[in-house]
């Protein structure tokens, strides 16, 4: 069976995922090597795992989440290893390989950026 890890560039999340009850994101894009931008973040926040969700998603450069993301994240061991590129959109938050899932935030020290609200330059 053919994989398509290496033909994803963007991934929107619909909002009528919120609906759906899945609770682990676990490994999703993992090994998404193209995978540039993920938008509506946002939907995904009944999540409790997201271990590995992007882990070597190397070309990763921004998560969109609309402000007020309160993620429900309760583990996500390595969530963003290897993502060299990501980027929060607030002050610049760059994760490290062994950043977890406390780095899924809006904000100071997060790596999700509002769309409305982007600082990076």
């Amino acid at each position: 069976m053919a994989t398509l890890e290496g033909d994803v560039v963007r991934v929107r999340i619909d909002a009528s995922f919120k609906e759906s009850g899945v609770t682990s994101g676990a490994y999703w894009f993992s090994g998404c090597t193209r995978l540039v931008e993920v938008f509506g973040f946002e939907n995904l926040a009944g999540l409790a795992d997201g271990t590995q969700m992007f882990a070597s998603c190397t070309m990763l450069e921004s998560v969109y989440a609309a402000s007020g993301f309160a993620a429900g994240f309760t583990k996500g061991t390595t969530m963003f290893y290897g993502c060299k590129r990501l980027v929060g959109g607030t002050d610049g938050f760059v994760p490290a390989n062994t950043s977890t899932h406390s780095v899924c935030k809006l904000g100071a020290g997060g790596v999700l950026t509002d769309p409305k609200a982007d600082a990076r330059r």
